[in-house]
């Protein structure tokens, strides 16, 4: 199981909401993106 995975059934087995473990998790895979937009390279 993966990082997301385990997190996803710890928040279900607490009843928790799911909508925070989903956010948290797209914001560490989006980031690479913010950084690339910075960035003065242009593609």
């Amino acid at each position: 199981m993966n990082e997301l995975t385990t997190e996803i059934i710890a928040a279900l087995s607490q009843k928790q909401d799911l909508d925070e473990v989903f956010r948290h998790h797209l914001e560490i895979a989006t980031e690479p993106l913010k950084v690339l937009r910075n960035s003065p390279i242009s593609f």
